[in-house]
């Protein structure tokens, strides 16, 4: 979640004309757990259509750095999310979707059980969540690890029903 909500517009681009996210530290404001957290993440096609680069261009070209400026840090743990939380539960208990077991974190496990579905391999899941390398094959003989091509195609395994997200931008991006 700290990882979403400490974007900045310069943490968007482009790789062999493939959109990407860098999840990395470009100034004292953002943190990352550790060194395997670093990474750059290819944007899903759903993201694309919703129009997530036309909302990051804007923020670029109102001159802001953050991409949600609205969010402020915590008191206590200084983190985004640490408000941020509190106001996701808060809006799953009011719209009546709160289960116990539902939470913003699940988003996360969700892509997990989604990728290893579509038989993405385990080296590549654990590159796009951010985890270490545990095996000695990929952890010392594969550091060049796979190519943003490679990691698009695996990411676009997955599908996301986007059917009920209200769409700001009307532009379809393929």
């Amino acid at each position: 979640m700290e990882e979403i909500l400490q974007l900045r517009t310069s943490d968007f681009g482009t790789e062999e004309n493939i959109p990407f996210v860098l999840v990395d530290v470009s100034d004292d404001k953002q943190r990352v757990k550790n060194d395997s957290s670093k990474r750059k993440v290819p944007l899903h096609r759903s993201l694309l259509e919703l129009g997530l680069l036309i909302f990051v261009e804007e923020r670029r070209r109102a001159g802001l750095s953050r991409l949600f400026t609205h969010l402020r840090r915590g008191a206590s743990k200084d983190t985004y999310s640490e408000i941020f939380s509190k106001k996701f539960a808060y809006y799953l208990k009011t719209n009546g979707i709160k289960e116990r077991t539902l939470d913003f974190h699940c988003l996360r496990t969700d892509f997990q059980t989604r990728l290893t579905r579509a038989r993405v391999p385990e080296h590549a899941r654990k590159a796009m969540m951010g985890h270490a390398q545990s095996d000695i094959t990929h952890g010392a003989y594969y550091r060049a690890g796979d190519t943003i091509e490679m990691v698009r195609d695996d990411i676009n395994k997955i599908e996301i029903d986007i059917s009920g997200i209200f769409r700001p931008y009307r532009q379809s991006v393929a």
